[in-house]
């Protein structure tokens, strides 16, 4: 009796086939939410009057945006990896845990403008999960890296728990 091990594929959702359909929409989308999320976060820090709304709509566009993007799956044919986190499962894991864990932190920066209540919690388990994801994913041992994860995968990530740095610091959670 021999089993085949052949990885699965996970079971389609609607979310799943939407984020495959309408991939390229989403990264354009996801840029533009940046834009407006980057230019929303620079007119809080210089508190210039009445443009709340920029920011917590950019931040509302974004998280919606890395939400969406969690349901992507990833397949690489002829990746080689020398452990389990490299393995397709794990990679498409990571992948889901970080867009979600981003949605998460784009959220809690939402939180912070309009003093939700659980801002520093939400920016706290972001910023770990964060962190988490850069550790096991920077330590995997997949012979070509750079194929799976790559340098907008960093900055992306570097850029979200600098600005919970930030928060953390100079707005409110360490004193």
């Amino acid at each position: 009796m021999e089993e085949n091990h052949k990885e699965e594929t996970p079971k389609e959702t609607p979310l799943m086939v939407f984020a495959e359909k309408n991939y390229n929409a989403i990264k354009k989308a996801e840029a533009y939410s940046i834009l407006i999320f980057a230019i929303g976060f620079i007119c809080y820090v210089l508190k210039v009057p009445k443009t709340d709304f920029i920011l917590i709509t950019g931040a509302i566009l974004t998280a919606t945006t890395f939400y969406l993007q969690g349901y992507k799956v990833y397949e690489y044919e002829d990746l080689e990896s020398f452990n389990g986190l490299g393995s397709v499962i794990f990679i498409n894991f990571f992948y889901k845990l970080y867009f979600f864990s981003l949605s998460v932190c784009a959220i809690a920066m939402l939180g912070f403008v309009i003093k939700f209540p659980f801002w520093k919690m939400m920016s706290f388990w972001g910023g770990i999960t964060l962190i988490a994801v850069f550790i096991l994913t920077f330590f995997s041992k997949i012979k070509d890296k750079s194929r799976v994860y790559d340098l907008k995968f960093y900055v992306r990530l570097l850029v979200c728990v600098g600005l919970l740095i930030y928060l953390a610091y100079v707005k409110g959670i360490v004193k």
